[in-house]
């Protein structure tokens, strides 16, 4: 269900990250909704939109390199 808002952010990436890079996107039907400082902010105000769990995307808008994460784990193998 996600899929056509992420595939719009994709679509949109070069715009959006010339003005929005380090900003956290809310991106509902195929739509920008609004731009916001924290994901905690995006997720207030699609609560105040009254927007429905599932129909909305909130993506940080950072650049491609941005995009690796690193977990790190306490986990020991014996062999």
């Amino acid at each position: 269900m996600l899929e056509r808002e992420y595939n719009y952010y994709n679509a949109n990436k070069n715009e959006l990250l010339s003005k929005y890079l380090g900003k956290f996107l809310l991106i509902r039907n195929e739509k920008l909704e609004g731009v916001y400082g924290s994901e905690k902010d995006a997720f207030i105000a699609s609560q105040e939109n009254k927007f429905e769990l599932g129909t909305f995307l909130i993506q940080e808008c950072k650049l491609d390199s941005d995009l690796k994460e690193t977990f790190y784990s306490r986990v020991i193998f014996n062999q």
